[in-house]
C-alpha cells in the first residue's frame, strides 16, 4: 500500500497492516469503511504503526489533539485526538485515534500478482 497526497502528489508513506478502517481491520481495499453505518470516509491509524512524519505532529501536540498535514505542501490531511473516544456510528467499535480524510489522500493498493 502506498499513500500519496492528493494534493501535491507527492508519496507520505508505504507499507502493509498501517490504514484501518473503523473496526481496527486493516483496510483491503480504499471503500473498505468496517460497517455500512460509518458514512465517514476516513482512514485510521493506530499509534503503533504511524509513519514518521507524522509522529513529529502528534509528539508537538503533546499527544492530546491536533491536525496532520502534508510534510510537502502543508495540505490538511488528518487529525489524531487521543483525549476523546470516538464510537463508530454501529455504536460497536471504537474508532482508532488518528484519522486520515480519505478525500485528502490517495490510497494505492498493490494487485496480488
Amino acid at each position: 500500500m502506498e499513500v500519496r497526497c492528493r494534493h501535491c502528489c507527492k508519496s507520505l508513506f508505504k507499507g502493509d497492516s498501517i490504514l484501518f478502517n473503523a473496526h481496527h481491520e486493516v483496510k483491503q481495499g480504499a471503500t473498505d469503511v468496517g460497517c455500512q453505518a460509518d458514512e465517514s470516509d476516513c482512514s485510521y491509524m493506530i499509534p503503533e504503526n504511524v509513519p514518521d512524519i507524522f509522529m513529529d505532529a502528534i509528539d508537538q501536540g503533546s499527544w492530546t489533539k491536533g491536525k496532520l498535514h502534508c510534510p510537502y505542501c502543508k495540505s490538511r490531511l488528518g487529525s489524531f485526538n487521543f483525549v476523546n473516544e470516538f464510537k463508530c456510528c454501529c455504536d460497536k467499535y471504537v474508532k482508532p485515534p488518528i484519522r486520515m480524510v480519505n478525500s485528502k489522500v490517495d490510497i494505492l493498493y498493490e494487485s496480488l500478482r
